[in-house]
């Protein structure tokens, strides 16, 4: 059984002190072996309402601790010209506008790289990710009541790109779908 501490963090306030969010007093270390430090950002959050605002959510992580990181970052300051007194580096003004920090982006990813296989970005298209969810929600169990398995064939994934793509024209018939809309009203 897990033990939950409810006492408030000193650095937070939330409960538990192992909630290390903006809590910890010293840098991070691999080298002590109390486990991988992930470092995770994202970029296009609405809160709950995903429909709104821009197009795209990402989610940017890398598998690193702050003594790497430190190292880094001061690499990038120096060799991209970027102020030390910049509180962040923000991807939009550090890499999209010049090629010789894109360069820099490139080296650090690729193979040799200090950041090579330690990175990743997911780039979520928000209205496929909610009509991928209302297709989930609302027709996949019913096609499975009746038999059908929407998900492996392919046609949730349609469904979902249909709706998302062609708005409320998707919730037209056409020949290619309507098959299956038979089959999901039970005749």
């Amino acid at each position: 059984m897990i033990e939950r501490d409810h006492t408030p963090n000193v650095g937070t306030g939330l409960p538990g002190a192992h909630f290390s969010r903006r809590s910890r007093q010293a840098p991070t270390d691999d080298r002590t072996g109390s486990g991988r430090w992930i470092a995770l950002d994202e970029s296009g959050y609405d809160g709950d309402q995903l429909h709104r605002g821009g197009r795209y959510m990402v989610l940017g992580s890398v598998a690193i601790d702050d003594t790497e990181a430190a190292a880094i970052v001061d690499l990038l300051r120096e060799e991209a010209r970027i102020q030390k007194s910049a509180p962040e580096v923000k991807f939009q003004k550090m890499f999209s506008e010049r090629a010789d920090r894109r360069r820099l982006l490139g080296e650090l990813l690729s193979p040799g790289g200090p950041l090579h296989d330690r990175a990743s970005v997911y780039v979520i298209d928000k209205p496929y990710f909610v009509a991928a969810i209302l297709v989930n929600l609302l027709l996949e169990e019913r096609f499975n009541a009746l038999g059908h398995d929407i998900v492996s064939n392919g046609v949730g994934r349609q469904f979902a790109l249909d709706l998302a793509t062609e708005g409320p024209r998707a919730l037209v018939l056409d020949s290619s779908l309507a098959g299956y809309m038979s089959w999901w009203r039970g005749s």
